[in-house]
């Protein structure tokens, strides 16, 4: 992952490249540090529109991210680009992503 930048409503941090099981401790690691960043009750957005390849192990990372955000009340957000790859993998999972009109997809 990249560092995180300020957005409009939050810390948002991008996943460039491919979240595979080559990368998926690294980018565990970014996330996390985030997570401990941020309020309760606060968002984080993880932005997936550079993302290029999101195989399972990249599915179970952000599954395991998104459960935690849930158990601490934070607001994480996954940014994906409709009929993009990241999009029709969270799609295929039943997960709800958001484009980048902040409109939640399914």
């Amino acid at each position: 992952a990249g560092p995180a930048h300020d957005g409009p409503a939050g810390p948002v941090v991008a996943v460039p490249g491919e979240l595979d099981l080559a990368r998926v401790e690294a980018v565990r690691a970014e996330l996390f540090a985030q997570l401990a960043e941020v309020s309760d009750g606060a968002r984080l957005t993880v932005d997936l529109r550079p993302t290029t390849y999101l195989p399972s192990a990249g599915i179970g990372l952000l599954l395991e991210v998104i459960e935690h955000a849930r158990a601490r009340g934070v607001d994480l957000r996954v940014l994906t680009e409709p009929g993009g790859m990241p999009a029709r993998a969270f799609a295929l999972a039943g997960l709800p992503t958001f484009d980048d009109r902040r409109s939640p997809s399914q």
